[in-house]
């Protein structure tokens, strides 16, 4: 880091405790919640995200929390679901975009994600998957979550 930049970060270990400064470093993965690790910046230097998170949320939930769907079509995103007690209604979507598991790290019978960007009415925008597809044979039936909120 720049001068200025290694001042600033040397400024706010004193201050708040050198744990608490960090930066994201990125990992090669297909699950969202696994790409971002946190590294000391103290020590480290920052890299780019990958291009392919330029159109992920900004917050991610971690876990995703799961949603009840009122309507879907079956290999489409819900046309209304259920979040925290409040209902929203689909006004657009894009997607799917599919991540599979990662065979080498997950266990056995884990399902593949579909993932949607919806948009609901009154604007929010959120990023939801359906976890397995139906007749998939890794078991029951599809399941949805919310894993993201954009901006």
């Amino acid at each position: 880091p720049s001068a200025d930049v290694a001042g600033l970060l040397d400024r706010l270990a004193a201050k708040l405790g050198a744990d608490k400064v960090n930066w994201p470093q990125w990992r090669e993965t297909h699950k969202p919640e696994r790409v971002e690790q946190r590294v000391d910046a103290l020590h480290g230097t920052p890299t780019a995200a990958p291009a392919l998170l330029r159109d992920r949320p900004l917050r991610l939930l971690t876990p995703a929390e799961e949603v009840r769907v009122i309507y879907a079509v079956p290999e489409g995103p819900p046309s209304q679901f259920n979040w925290r007690r409040v209902t929203y209604k689909t006004t657009r979507h894009t997607g799917p975009e599919r991540i599979a598991p990662e065979w080498w790290r997950d266990r056995p019978g884990t399902r593949l994600r579909d993932y949607y960007k919806v948009e609901v009415e009154g604007g929010q925008r959120f990023w939801l998957y359906r976890e397995g597809v139906i007749y998939d044979g890794r078991g029951a039936e599809p399941r949805w979550f919310l894993h993201g909120l954009f901006a």
